[in-house]
């Protein structure tokens, strides 16, 4: 890496600061790079969200175009061109498909001198293919060669969009961090979380962090939960948290009423499935609710890495995941990994592991925990970042 006394501004264009699996890593990342050196700020294409709150407490400039969800507008663009403007950044880096779209735009118009795109998907789910979104991939895949480099979390990331037709000058795999101080093994989460569920210390907690969306196959995890309830394992329960899911989602709720009355043979069984599943909605403690767990789960038809899955192994806590991404080399001997929507063999897999002994289980969690803490502690994964960004606002463009 070139020396210099000189810090570096980063400006990172990104969709939205919801909570979810990318604005989280993002706010990770920054938390933990070295800011005397890298100055970093955050550019929202849509308003609001938990994680521009948690930015900006921890002291990060951050924005909004005030756009709304899917769909850029000139007003946008020209708020974009002001913002960069003002921030003068070496290195503009954009996070997922549409900044990366507007991120195109604004660096010529402002001049920013160095581009870099992260891409974090890896298996598209067809309905991706299809509308806007679709078209913006199409777009941006003419686009490749613009960015200074594009950063994938996964191998399958690169390998997919070389399918589509990116061909950018320069590749960079970073796998995602997990911050080792929120997530570890913890016994008094799982008695406070059953405790506030109102279940017994022995409920087994089987659960699923995704906020709803079509990508998270929400209906996978809830069609296996109902073969589980059929089975004998009378004591499993299940706990769901993410952005929108809700029991008071109206297309939420109808799925598990679908489910209940049409795939279960015994309508009484049938019917436990509601009672059975803990629906929480967005919240902030992730850490405690992952490490409450017994067993954690990953149903998504298209991610390169999936964030849930490090850090329940980070949490010590056994995994189940959809063939995604990196993610049999991730999860290697720390869970199961089953096809994607396939209900019967994750709840296979789920029962599988309910079927082992204590100890058993807890050596898997504590492989699972050595693998993240060799591979992909936070601290490590931003200077990754820290290195790069330094290596490329140095060198002379050629």
């Amino acid at each position: 890496m070139s020396n210099s006394n000189k810090s570096l501004k980063v400006v990172h264009l990104i969709s939205g600061l919801t909570i979810g699996g990318t604005e989280l890593q993002l706010f990770r990342l920054l938390t933990h790079m070295d800011q005397s050196l890298i100055r970093n700020s955050v550019i929202s294409l849509i308003p609001g969200g938990a994680v521009a709150d948690w930015l900006r407490e921890a002291g990060i400039p951050v924005y909004s175009l005030g756009m709304k969800s899917g769909r850029p507008n000139i007003i946008g663009l020209l708020k974009l061109f002001w913002i960069l403007r003002s921030e003068r950044p070496q290195i503009l880096q954009t996070w997922l498909y549409h900044a990366d779209l507007m991120g195109v735009i604004g660096a010529y118009l402002a001049h920013i001198p160095r581009l870099v795109w992260n891409i974090r998907c890896s298996d598209k789910d067809e309905r991706y293919n299809r509308g806007l979104r679709g078209g913006v991939v199409k777009i941006l895949s003419y686009m490749s060669r613009l960015p200074d480099a594009v950063i994938v979390n996964s191998n399958a990331g690169r390998v997919l969009h070389e399918s589509l037709g990116y061909k950018p000058r320069r590749w960079l795999k970073i796998p995602n961090g997990i911050d080792l101080e929120s997530f570890y093994p913890n016994l008094e989460a799982k008695k406070s979380v059953r405790n506030e569920l109102g279940l017994s210390e022995d409920t087994i907690l089987i659960g699923l962090v995704a906020r709803w969306d079509p990508l998270k196959d929400h209906a996978t995890f809830i069609h296996a939960a109902q073969i589980v309830i059929n089975s004998d394992h009378h004591n499993v329960q299940f706990v769901l948290v993410g952005y929108g899911v809700s029991k008071n989602n109206i297309e939420f709720r109808t799925l598990i009423d679908r489910i209940g009355k049409n795939y279960s043979k015994n309508p009484e069984k049938g019917r436990l499935l509601i009672n059975k599943l803990h629906a929480l909605d967005e919240r902030k403690d992730i850490s405690r609710l992952t490490a409450a767990l017994d067993i954690a789960t990953c149903s998504s038809t298209g991610e390169g890495f999936p964030n849930v899955i490090g850090e329940a192994m980070a949490s010590g806590v056994p995994v189940v995941s959809t063939d995604v991404g990196d993610v049999r080399e991730l999860i290697g001997n720390a869970g199961r990994v089953v096809n994607r929507s396939n209900p019967q063999e994750m709840a296979g897999a789920w029962l599988e592991l309910l079927d082992l002994d204590s100890n058993k289980l807890r050596k898997i969690g504590d492989q699972a925990r050595d693998w993240i803490v060799s591979n992909n502690d936070i601290k490590l994964i931003s200077r990754k970042y820290k290195d790069f960004y330094c290596d490329l606002a140095f060198v002379t463009k050629g």
